[in-house]
Formats: structure tokens, sequence, C-alpha cells
């Protein structure tokens, strides 16, 4: 994982700040960004989903708890979630839905600021075919 160094601190009360955590999805977007009206702060890590029991550096939910992403969502008036395919590849939709659930909740709690309508956001993402190691396709 990248080392993330927020940029919020330092920008006029005037501007919106954005921040993005998301999967390799995001890196198309860039880690920082400002403009006279917003400011946008970007995190990006491969292989990253809703929650997972295996690998913390790859679950949102774990992210969570560290300082450099809770300043960054202390300091977001909006932020988006750009996650996705990793754990459709490897998780029932229900399921999925749930480990969502159990990432945003906290966050509302944690930080009422984004808990008005439309200041939480998630993406979709583009599919991604590539297997997991876990469901590799068979030979017929």
């Amino acid at each position: 994982m990248k080392t993330f160094i927020p940029v919020m601190n330092n920008q006029q009360s005037s501007s919106i700040n954005f921040f993005v955590l998301g999967d390799s999805h995001a890196r198309s977007i860039p880690a920082t960004f400002s403009t006279p009206s917003y400011n946008l702060t970007r995190t990006s890590i491969s292989g990253l989903k809703w929650i997972d029991d295996y690998d913390r550096k790859l679950s949102v939910y774990a992210l969570l708890s560290l300082p450099e992403i809770q300043s960054s969502l202390s300091q977001a008036n909006a932020v988006l979630f750009f996650v996705g395919t990793n754990s459709v590849r490897m998780l029932p939709v229900r399921q999925i839905i749930f480990q969502i659930q159990d990432v945003i909740f906290p966050v509302r709690r944690r930080y009422p600021h984004l808990n008005q309508h439309g200041k939480i956001s998630i993406s979709l993402t583009f599919p991604c075919f590539k297997t997991n190691g876990r469901y590799k396709k068979k030979n017929t």
C-alpha cells in the first residue's frame, strides 16, 4: 500500500473537499487535484475489497481505522467509494451488500457531516474478467 498524505488541510475553506477511496480502477483519477471550487484526494489500492478477512491492507473496512483515512474522511465534504469487482469475483452479491452496509453505517455514525443524502457515493466499476487464484477456470 502506498503512503497516503492528505492534502486537504491547507485548502481554502470555501472549497469542497472530495475523497475517493478505490481499487485499481481509481488509478486513472489524479492522486490530488485542486480547482478554485474543489479539492480532490484519491487513494487507490489494487485488489481492494469491501471486507477482506485475509489481508487487512485490501479491506476498506480495516482501512477506516487508519489515521490518514480518518483524517481524509473528517475533512471531506463528500466521499466516493470506487470499489467493486474484487469482491464480486469472490462472493455472492447478497454478502457484498451486507459488507457495504458494514462499511457505510460506521462511516455515517463517526462522520455525521457525511450523513446527508449524496455525501457518500458508491460507483459502479468496469467489469474485471481476470480470474482469481481461488476461482480459476478449469480446462475442459
